[in-house]
Parts: C-alpha cells; structure tokens; sequence
C-alpha cells in the first residue's frame, strides 16, 4: 500500500461504503433467517448439507478471485466498478427473482431452480464485498485508515447488534416483501457508493518500487478478527446464558449478550479509531488481540458473575480494537498491484474463522 499522508479523508465515500456494508450485514441476516424456511416450503431440505458446504466454499474461494479479477481490470482499464458493479447487479436481480418465485403460483416454474438462486446469490454476494471495501484505502491516507475504519465498524456491529429486532421485522414483512426490501438496499447503497466514489480521483500507484506482498500477516489477521466475531457470536451465547442467569433472569436467550457486546463494540469503534491511529495499526491490534484473549479467558474460566461481566465489557473494548485495526493493517501489507486480491484474502480467511469454528461445536 503506498503511503499517501497527504491525502485528506473523504468521509461522502465511507459513509456510502458504511452504507453499502449495513445493506450487505441486513441481508446475510435475512437470508440466514429465511433459508431454512424457503428449503422446507418447497421441500429441499435435503439440499441444505450441500448449500452449508457451498457456502464456506464460496465464502473461500470467491473473495480472492474476484479480487484477482478487479486488479485485473484496474490494471488493464483504470477501471475500479466492474466487478463490484456486476456483483450488486447479479445479487439484486437474484433477491428479485427470489421474491418473485415464492409470490404466487404463476412462477412456480422458478421453484425448481430455487437451490441454484440460492448458490448464485452466495456468489454474487461475495464478488462486490471485497472490492468494494479495498477501495477504502483510496478515501483516506495509510495513518486515517482507521478512522474511515471506525464509521465502517461503527455501521456494521451496530447492525448484527440489531439482529433480533432485524430478524422481527423481516418476520413481519414476510418472505417476498423481505428478498425485495433486500434487492433495493443492495441496488440503492451500490448507486451511491458508485456515485460518491466516481467524485474522488481512484489512482493506485501500481508502479511503485519497494512494495511487498506479506500474505502470512493478511491471513494471520483475518484469522484473528473472524476467530474473535466467531466466539462471541457462537461459543460465548451459551457460556453466558449458563454463567449469568442469576444475574440477569430475564435474559432468555444468549444471543442477547452478544448483541449487547457487538453494541458496545460498534459504538467503543469511532472513538477507539482515534487512539488506534495515534498508537499505530500494528501495536493496537495486537493490544486488542490481548485484551480479547484475557477477556474470553476471564468468561471460559471463571463462574462468579462480576468477573464475567466486566470480562464481557473488555472483550467488547477488545474487539472494537481488533476491528478498527486488522482490516488497516491488512491493507498495509498488500501492494497497490494486489490490493483488491490482498483484500479477498484478507475477507476469505475472516470466513475461514468462522466457519472452522462452527464446524468444531
């Protein structure tokens, strides 16, 4: 990544990329929300095996291909949208066709093809994502990349915070309503994200001398990051529905602590970008490697109710470090010639995390 201090921090783009990142976390909620339901309404849930595995296949492979696909054409043409904008077209037309087949009876010609949709969505869902977000280097200077940073983080972990109340109201517009609500935010976020982003000068320096390719460091910290997002959203629920029932009897389900973490994560972002910036990349996010460590040791290893909160809070503080910090220090490990490509790499192995993980409990 070429070090550009000059270069000022156009917040119109990474407001409009936070945007298009809110349209991307509403819709994995609600398709994670609605397949099980569309495979046993339609009787294909003896597909839903394949689909997990195409999914962490997908969720693998895709990010760096298109990547290599987009340094591609930045290379060749100056250009920087094709493959985001081919992304978001296909994964609108998919929401639309979706909707249009569960509607009414006079597409049930499109039921039968209702597992390839299904597959193609996770496609073209994941061929816009890295794109888009490597261009974030382009809206601020290697030292405020943090910063644009929090706004993202900030957007995003608010969002999957928000899941039961998103969930709730995905139930109340129903199936259809919900794939077209979908299809629009993609469609209506992608246009001004390509809108703001066409007012700035995109240049990447792909000539430049010196610059290296540490891909170990890129997966290390995707690792990290989607280890973290992982066991706070599928191993500690259960951890503290156990240990904090006590405490707090009317907190039914576990997933609401880890709304409550992911909250105050999202909301510790923007001010934590401040400090991470002031501290460095590199050293914060292995602060915040620490903390979370101690914190997810502080909750796995103890029962008295007092230390699991206030390990809770640090995890919270943690992450938000972790996640200002990674994607920045990602970046500064990729070349401007591979910086879409280091950018999949980066998102793949966040998936990688997740998906090992799952596998395991």
């Amino acid at each position: 990544m070429t070090n550009t201090a000059e270069r000022k921090i156009n917040w119109p783009q990474i407001w409009s990329l936070a945007a298009l990142n809110a349209a991307v976390a509403i819709s994995w909620i609600a398709y994670h929300e609605y397949q099980p339901r569309l495979l046993e309404k339609f009787d294909f849930t003896h597909y839903a095996g394949f689909l997990a595995i195409t999914q962490a296949i997908v969720m693998f492979l895709i990010p760096p291909v298109a990547g290599r696909i987009g340094d591609y054409f930045i290379k060749r043409d100056s250009n920087y949208f094709i493959v985001s904008t081919i992304g978001i077209s296909v994964t609108a037309m998919i929401f639309m066709a979706v909707a249009f087949s569960i509607s009414d009876v006079s597409f049930a010609f499109l039921h039968g093809v209702l597992p390839v949709m299904i597959v193609l969505w996770l496609i073209s869902m994941n061929v816009f994502h890295s794109p888009a977000n490597s261009m974030v280097e382009l809206f601020a200077s290697e030292r405020d990349l943090p910063l644009a940073m929090g706004i993202i983080v900030l957007i995003t972990d608010l969002i999957y915070s928000l899941e039961p109340m998103v969930v709730a109201l995905v139930d109340y517009l129903g199936s259809t309503l919900t794939f077209v609500t979908g299809g629009v935010l993609i469609v209506v976020s992608g246009y001004f994200f390509r809108k703001t982003s066409g007012k700035v000068e995109l240049k990447r320096d792909l000539e430049a001398k010196g610059q290296t390719n540490n891909y170990p460091k890129v997966i290390a910290v995707g690792l990290l990051s989607g280890l973290i997002f992982a066991l706070i959203n599928q191993v500690l629920p259960d951890i503290w529905q156990g240990k904090l029932s006590g405490m707090f009897p009317g907190v039914s389900e576990g997933g609401v602590y880890a709304s409550v973490v992911l909250a105050l994560a999202a909301l510790g972002a923007l001010p934590l970008s401040y400090r991470v910036r002031k501290g460095g990349v590199e050293s914060s996010l292995i602060v915040g490697a620490l903390i979370s460590a101690a914190a997810v040791a502080g909750i796995m290893l103890t029962g008295q109710p007092l230390i699991i909160v206030a390990s809770t809070v640090a995890l919270a503080l943690g992450f938000s470090i972790v996640a200002v910090s990674s994607f920045p220090y990602a970046l500064m490990n990729i070349s401007d010639r591979n910086a879409t490509f280091g950018a999949g790499v980066f998102f793949a192995f966040v998936e990688v995390a997740d998906n090992l993980l799952n596998a395991l409990v």
